[in-house]
């Protein structure tokens, strides 16, 4: 996704599926906002990885609202060696994100548990005290991006708050015609 934030990227409602947290609503569908006939597939795939780190950002500000803070984000994966996903989940959701040395998060995972279960770590705390952090991918504290990530993610959350009933009308229109 070599397209930049300001390319006029579609934002995407990322619910092909309906929607776990933070909705809870199994009659969301997928919607692109903001296509025109200069839309090209850059802006296309952005729009969705976007969509992905505002879905994050969505759940991050409910966890706030109950009291806890996240100070920075852990990345594991094929997302972990991607510049672009490094950039826009930094910028997105305003924190470092962090690149752990072991890339097999579940296999790590069951180590650990293993270990602290098995008496080789006394607590969870001791097994990742040995974890290594291989790289830190900080926003860029360019108060513009900021700027404009903070109102489409509010135009973001407003499209899913006002197309909810009109995804539902949806949903029962398929049932009733045997979708």
């Amino acid at each position: 996704a070599e397209s930049s934030p300001f390319d006029q990227n579609p934002i995407f409602l990322l619910y092909l599926t309906g929607q776990r947290a933070p909705l809870w609503n199994t009659h969301t569908r997928g919607v692109f906002f903001g296509i025109n006939p200069d839309t090209n597939s850059k802006q296309m795939i952005r729009g969705v990885m976007e969509s992905i780190a505002f879905g994050i950002r969505w759940v991050f500000e409910m966890i706030q609202q109950k009291g806890f803070s996240i100070s920075d984000i852990r990345m594991t994966g094929g997302c972990a060696n991607s510049q672009p996903w490094l950039d826009i989940f930094a910028e997105i959701l305003g924190r470092p994100v962090l690149i752990p040395g072991e890339q097999d998060a579940s296999t790590l995972g069951t180590a650990i548990l293993t270990g602290v279960g098995t008496g080789i770590f006394s607590s969870f705390e001791d097994a990742l005290k040995l974890l290594t952090i291989r790289e830190t991918h900080s926003p860029s504290n360019n108060s513009v991006i900021e700027e404009y990530y903070n109102e489409i993610f509010a135009l973001y959350k407003n499209l899913y708050r006002k197309s909810q009933d009109e995804m539902s009308v949806l949903a029962h229109i398929r049932e009733k015609f045997g979708e």
